[in-house]
């Protein structure tokens, strides 16, 4: 009995390998399955550590995109404003320019008027200076004939008081 014995134990110890070695093996291939389910856990982790970096990091670049933006759109308000403003100006200056405009078109007008007079007076200031020129000399001539006149009145009224005179002594002295 003790070889059988010793067989029944050769037997039972070769089971037991057997059965320790597919345990063993079921084992390994756990251990394997867990390690590589382990890895794939930590290369998930990491990716997803990594992509709540990025989160973080696109998140923050949002949040500094976000605020440019804003700023961006208070210039862009402030710039349509002076812009307005500016056009607002430029049209007023414009309508000021265009009234100036007018006014000195108007005053253009009114100084090729008064030129156009002062040329029509010079013309007839020479006109009447050539005429009162003319009718001084004819001024002159007349008051000489008239002297001249006078003087041959004078002359004849002499005469005849002269020859009345004579007639007057003929006929007192035939009397």
């Amino acid at each position: 009995m003790s070889v059988e014995n010793g067989d029944r134990l050769q037997q039972i110890q070769t089971e037991l390998a057997a059965v320790l070695e597919d345990r063993m093996a079921e084992l390994d291939a756990a251990l394997k399955a867990s390690e590589a389910t382990t890895r794939r856990i930590i290369t998930i982790e990491t990716e997803l550590a990594r992509h709540r970096a990025e989160k973080a990091h696109y998140e923050q670049d949002m949040a500094s995109l976000e605020s440019t933006l804003t700023t961006s759109s208070e210039q862009i308000e402030s710039l349509r404003a002076r812009a307005k403003a500016a056009t607002t100006g430029r049209s007023a200056h414009s309508d000021e320019a265009l009234a100036l405009e007018a006014e000195i078109q108007a005053i253009d007008a009114e100084t090729e008027t008064l030129r156009e007079r002062i040329t029509t007076l010079q013309t007839e200031a020479r006109t009447l200076r050539d005429e009162n020129t003319t009718l001084k000399r004819q001024l002159r001539t007349l008051e000489d004939n008239v002297a001249q006149m006078q003087a041959a009145k004078a002359e004849l009224r002499s005469s005849l008081s002269a020859m009345t005179a004579k007639a007057h002594a003929v006929t007192l002295s035939n009397d």
